[in-house]
């Protein structure tokens, strides 16, 4: 299975998935929902059901974000998602914070020794409403007052958390050992999706990396 076959069933399920009442605050809400996965797991289920409609039988099971299997119930894939932050950067200092975490998964799935990728998602704020530490929303506090900041007047945001930067970030740090999909400047906006909730507003890119033969170390 490509990066890029990967890449288009998250692209159909985040399609659908967006389109679902409660996607806005599954996104933006801090941690997670009571009685309810993570954003992160929540996406998964949505992927592995675009992945099964290609054929595959995917599921996620364990502690693997998603797992393909083989048809005698064998692992062949293994699959695992980040939920990133655009705005997550170390004050003067270059590189994003949690990328550090999608090359944890890969060590921590060498062991199993099959082919590994993980779907990066990258969330960049557009709005953060003045109460949003008291409505629960993720990072409220901060993020509404660096929005006041350093987005004041601009139409797509700041530079400082960009997806463009962040996408450079990504390539970086993963592109000798990964095969990245989309490619580098490549990414076409009509694959972004809209996340709102309570007056704070979102928006999320994905991306899928594919670990080549050796662990990326």
């Amino acid at each position: 299975m490509t990066p890029k076959e990967t890449y288009e069933a998250v692209v159909r399920a985040l399609s659908k998935a967006s389109r679902d009442p409660e996607f806005g605050c599954r996104m933006l809400m801090g941690g997670k929902t009571k009685g309810n996965a993570g954003r992160e797991r929540w996406l998964c289920e949505w992927i592995a059901r675009a992945l099964e409609k290609d054929g595959h039988n995917a599921e996620p099971i364990d502690l693997i974000d998603i797992a393909i299997l083989s048809r005698g119930g064998c692992l062949k894939c293994v699959i695992e998602a980040k939920f990133l932050f655009c705005h997550d950067y170390y004050r003067g200092h270059e590189g994003h914070r949690f990328l550090k975490n999608v090359r944890a998964d890969f060590g921590k799935r060498a062991y199993l020794c099959v082919p590994q990728q993980e779907i990066v998602l990258a969330a960049s704020y557009q709005s953060m409403p003045r109460n949003a530490a008291a409505l629960g929303l993720n990072n409220g506090k901060f993020l509404h007052s660096h929005l006041a900041n350093h987005h004041r007047g601009q139409a797509d945001g700041s530079e400082c958390c960009s997806f463009e930067r962040f996408e450079n970030d990504l390539f970086k740090k993963f592109y000798s050992k990964c095969d990245i999909f989309p490619r580098l400047g490549k990414y076409q906006k009509k694959n972004t999706w809209e996340a709102k909730c309570k007056g704070a507003k979102a928006l999320i890119r994905a991306w899928v990396l594919d670990v080549r033969a050796k662990n990326p170390n």
